[in-house]
């Protein structure tokens, strides 16, 4: 009667598992000699891989097939593919290298992977930026912070005009949480309101609106101010961010300085407001 070795301790096998390498094809390590199928080959330990046998490697690939389960026959041979056992004892171990293999595999490919998308974008920067397309944006795909489509929309949308915006569409990109767009929003919608914004109040304070995460709630105020050069002051400190919005808010709608524009300045200055507001006779006691 013929002896079965297990091929990953190479003991006889009573009761095993039978392993079908179209599924698990592998190779195995170099080291001590072990008997599989009586015959000798190295090493127990198995080291899985997707890839198929290739028979001139192996001898005796034909013998280990002729006692498959499978007997399929000599086409085996041409098709490269092969059989082994497992005993009980070594299924949970080999199943555990197996995995193993496959995480480190799929690590690999996703690696390779990157790096040829790293190549290809290399390649293609000086392209970009010649048709029109600025370093910055070009290297928010470069990064990942945005995808070709998007860079490729961006254009599409700003034209000539988004050098302009090239430091506020890297602060969309790279920022998060900014209450003037909503999550779900993709770069069609963002960008187009990007470019409302800044006609409405100007860069300067979209940029100050991205940057403290303002919500365009606030938007109605700002151009109240910008309508009226009297406020110039009070614009100035919010930009210089020596006071807030919600401060400057405070002041202008529920301290009475919206029609008393002249004494605000004291308060900018570091006066208190209620002495500036009693002293110019718009605030009772």
């Amino acid at each position: 009667m013929r002896s079965y070795y297990c091929s990953s301790c190479a003991t006889d096998i009573k009761r095993g598992t039978f392993w079908n390498g179209t599924a698990y094809n592998g190779i195995f390590r170099k080291g001590h000699e072990s008997k599989i199928s009586g015959l000798h080959r190295s090493n127990g330990y198995f080291k899985f891989r997707r890839t198929i046998w290739h028979t001139e490697e192996y001898h005796d690939l034909e013998e280990l097939i002729k006692y498959s389960r499978s007997k399929r026959g000599k086409n085996d041979i041409e098709a490269n593919q092969a059989y082994f056992f497992i005993c009980d004892e070594c299924v949970p171990k080999v199943d555990q290298e197996y995995e193993e293999y496959k995480r480190l595999a799929e690590e690999e490919a996703n690696r390779v992977a990157e790096e040829e998308r790293s190549i290809e974008k290399k390649t293609k920067i000086e392209s970009y930026k010649k048709a029109g397309i600025p370093g910055g944006i070009v290297n928010l795909w470069v990064e990942d912070a945005i995808s070709k489509t998007d860079m490729l929309k961006l254009l599409s949308i700003f034209k000539d005009s988004l050098k302009d915006y090239t430091q506020l569409v890297i602060k969309v990109a790279k920022s998060e949480n900014v209450p003037l767009f909503s999550d779900d929003e993709n770069v069609d919608q963002w960008a187009v309101k990007l470019q409302n914004y800044v006609n409405q109040i100007g860069f300067d304070w979209v940029t100050l609106f991205i940057e403290q995460k303002l919500d365009a709630k606030d938007i109605p105020f700002i151009e109240e101010l910008r309508e009226n050069p009297e406020f110039l002051p009070l614009e100035l400190a919010i930009i210089e961010k020596n006071v807030t919005v919600e401060e400057a808010s405070h002041l202008y709608f529920e301290c009475g300085f919206s029609e008393h524009p002249a004494p605000l300045q004291d308060v900018l200055d570091g006066a208190d407001w209620v002495a500036v507001a009693v002293k110019h006779g718009f605030y009772q006691l």
